[in-house]
């Protein structure tokens, strides 16, 4: 999978009415054995790690978002990665 597909995430169900998928982009693998790959959610905007998801091709809806994404993050210069308590993780992407 190309770095920048669009892909819906398959969410663990449960029996509450969470969604149960979500819409990223393909970020690449994270490099563990159980072929986790990592995404941009387009809803948060955060870095996410996932194991079951289907590639779709990318509506216009999902390029508006990305722009608005991008103008979000330019008081960043760039999209950033945080942890759950918003501390910004380095490119552990290489």
């Amino acid at each position: 999978m190309a770095v920048g597909t669009y892909i819906q995430l398959h969410e663990e169900g449960d029996n509450s009415i969470s969604p149960r998928t979500s819409w990223a982009l393909a970020l690449g693998p994270t490099g563990n054995d159980q072929g986790g790959h990592y995404f941009l959610s387009l809803h948060s905007g955060k870095r996410i790690n996932r194991y079951a998801w289907t590639e779709l091709l990318m509506p216009n809806e999902v390029v508006k978002q990305i722009h608005r994404l991008a103008r979000a993050a330019e008081r960043y210069e760039g999209i950033v990665f945080t942890d759950m308590q918003g501390i910004i993780l380095e490119d552990q992407m290489q």
